[in-house]
């Protein structure tokens, strides 16, 4: 099973290196106290410690080892934590078809207002979704319930974080036993 993971990885890490995914930009970003602390959703858990501000160039990172791993046609919890100093709502978006951005219609999954406390949703996947390796974005910006088109647009204060995302197909319908015959003996049993 871990050499199976590992290969999963490395398709996502070779497939999504490929897109040409544009990058978010914050003014200020995350030095002023406004980030993600904590992201769960599917195999992801970044991180139960706190992530704190990622100090990178525009408030952006992309986490390539944290993979979700999703079905479709199911639904998968969401639960973003933000610093407890302002108030963050949390756009999150999935590029279901592959091709490279956040603007198609059903991409944009999950948000949430304004707030100081954990958010819990749930994202629903297509069952029309292309399969394979794919990304979802999270953001989280100051003061704001974001919408669709800030997937990439320019804040004030915030972070935007990246993930690879893998889709599989939901399981086969399993019919089950039925019954049992018993076997004709002529031994008296």
């Amino acid at each position: 099973m871990k050499k199976l993971s590992t290969l999963i990885s490395a398709v996502l890490a070779i497939n999504i290196a490929t897109a040409q995914y544009c990058i978010p930009t914050f003014t200020t970003g995350c030095s002023a106290g406004d980030y993600l602390d904590r992201v769960q959703f599917a195999d992801i858990d970044n991180s139960t410690v706190g992530t704190g501000c990622n100090g990178d160039t525009n408030s952006y990172i992309y986490y390539p080892n944290d993979t979700a791993m999703i079905m479709q046609s199911n639904s998968h919890t969401i639960i973003l934590t933000p610093t407890n100093q302002w108030d963050e709502g949390f756009g999150v978006w999935i590029d279901y078809n592959g091709d490279g951005d956040f603007a198609d219609a059903g991409e944009f999954v999950f948000s949430a207002a304004a707030g100081k406390v954990s958010v819990t949703g749930t994202i629903s996947v297509p069952s029309a979704t292309a399969l394979g390796a794919t990304r979802m974005r999270v953001r989280c910006i100051y003061n704001i319930t974001p919408s669709g088109t800030n997937d990439c647009d320019n804040q004030t204060y915030g972070e935007t974080e990246d993930y690879p995302v893998y889709i599989s197909p939901p399981p086969a319908n399993d019919v089950g036993v039925v019954g049992f015959n018993a076997p004709i003996s002529g031994c008296g049993l």
